[in-house]
């Protein structure tokens, strides 16, 4: 879009940021000293952002942020946010506007005359429950002492100790009326509350005193047994914290969830109704636009979004033909769990119906990677000339990129696709013209029962 805006004569300068972990040349060693990065200390970032500006590119990537980091040896995240200050459009992850730790500070400390322009934006509700919730478990707390590489004498190891006991003392005892035994004879329940134990509070106060005061004195690592310490005590803290911002944030629109498995009990501070959090982050800008195919009902959309009685809504019709859709329902397969691997071999023959009608790209969506990769391994055994492409757990950018291209290039044979619904791939990419002519959806795309949703 920028793009085009830029070839009518525009002037628009755009960036796409990304997450600090996937752009980050040295595993983020900065966390623990940063004096051991090569590029943290550097100050020509502001040079580099120049020489990024100078290039005149209407909307600069992660492969550029990546070249011109590595030829003024800068952080290539720091680039990125400096640039980000010379452009009129920022894409970005919603993280970076509403994630209390990880949003952009130069921009949302004060907020500004932003316009908040949100893609694909029945996704936030879901996001911003998962951002504005968090949770702790017992174990993680007891691994200041089972499994850190903490001194024998340290003072986080004899806080932790206690602080675990009392979590585990004060919140057990909610989960005794639903306790049951699963089928491998381990103690599990789950429970839900609308008001926190006051006991939390100070338990996660002086944990958090002395993790703080500890990392403060190991201060920069000077050998390898201290840089394991730093970050053991920095990915702490930052556990502690996030609960505890999150137990400051706690009102009528959130629940506490209690989970019981074994001899673990985890906490969970879950965000049921975002509104309220989403509605102050919008505040940092001037107006928002929410926009999707799929904002049905748009009363609940307006409503869950932080929208208030004077929020305008609009809804239009499809530009698409009606006509250029087939839809058909093969409903005499079942895609159960437990049957799925007796009725492989039927998908398949449905999957190769539906491809064989016209030579071209197809998409396989099916409910989970487990049972993706099972279809794809059958077709791959029955048709091993084919092109076939899958969606794999964890893909890096790379791989990403390639399993997009693959449906862009100009090998006119079958290519067949296999993806999970409502992953990355299910919605949000534009695959014009015949670069996608089909897709087959296996089963529901329902989300898994769970003792969270039905309390939700």
């Amino acid at each position: 879009c920028i793009e085009l805006m830029n070839e009518k004569g525009a002037l628009v300068r755009g960036v796409i940021l990304s997450a600090k972990e996937k752009c980050c040349p040295y595993s983020l060693i900065c966390r623990e000293d940063k004096k051991l990065c090569k590029v943290s200390e550097n100050k020509d970032v502001h040079l580099a952002a120049a020489e990024l500006y100078s290039r005149q590119i209407p909307v600069v990537t992660p492969k550029e942020i990546d070249t011109v980091a590595n030829l003024f040896s800068v952080c290539p995240y720091e680039l990125s946010l400096c640039y980000a200050e010379c452009a009129d459009v920022v894409i970005c992850d919603y993280n970076y506007l509403f994630d209390r730790s990880v949003y952009i500070k130069r921009f949302f400390t004060d907020g500004g005359n932003y316009i908040f322009l949100f893609d694909e934006a029945h996704n936030l509700p879901d996001r911003a429950r998962e951002i504005f919730s968090s949770s702790v478990s017992y174990e993680e707390l007891i691994s200041a002492v089972t499994l850190s590489p903490l001194g024998e004498f340290s003072a986080v190891r004899t806080a932790a100790f206690d602080a675990s006991q009392k979590f585990y003392d004060i919140l057990k005892p909610y989960l005794k009326e639903n306790s049951r035994k699963n089928s491998e004879g381990i103690e599990i329940s789950f429970s839900h509350l609308s008001e926190i134990p006051y006991e939390l509070y100070d338990i996660f106060d002086k944990l958090i005193a002395v993790t703080d005061d500890e990392l403060k004195k190991e201060f920069s690592a000077r050998d390898e047994e201290q840089r394991l310490r730093i970050k053991f005590l920095y990915d702490y803290l930052h556990i502690l914290r996030d609960f505890r911002e999150t137990l400051e944030a706690f009102d009528s629109s959130y629940e506490l969830f209690l989970t019981l498995s074994g001899d673990n009990i985890t906490a969970k501070l879950f965000c049921a109704d975002p509104a309220g959090e989403i509605s102050k982050r919008l505040k940092l800008g001037g107006s928002s636009l929410f926009f999707s195919a799929t904002l049905t009902p748009l009363y609940y959309y307006k409503s869950v979004l932080g929208g208030g009685r004077n929020s305008d809504t609009l809804e239009v019709s499809s530009p698409f033909d009606p006509s250029q859709l087939s839809v058909t329902v093969m409903d005499r397969i079942s895609t159960r769990y437990s049957e799925r691997e007796r009725t492989l071999g039927e998908v398949i023959r449905v999957i190769t119906a539906a491809i064989s009608a016209k030579r071209g790209n197809y998409i396989v969506f099916s409910p989970s990677f487990a049972y993706s990769d099972a279809l794809c391994e059958a077709f791959k055994r029955k048709y091993p000339n084919l092109r076939v492409v899958r969606q794999t757990k964890n893909m890096s950018r790379e791989e990403k990129e390639n399993f997009i291209s693959s449906f862009t290039n100009d090998d006119k044979s079958y290519l067949v696709a296999f993806a999970v619904m409502g992953g990355i791939y299910s919605e949000g990419i534009d695959l014009a013209g015949e670069s996608l002519i089909g897709a087959v959806i296996v089963g529901i795309g329902l989300p898994g029962l769970s003792n969270e949703r039905e309390a939700l």
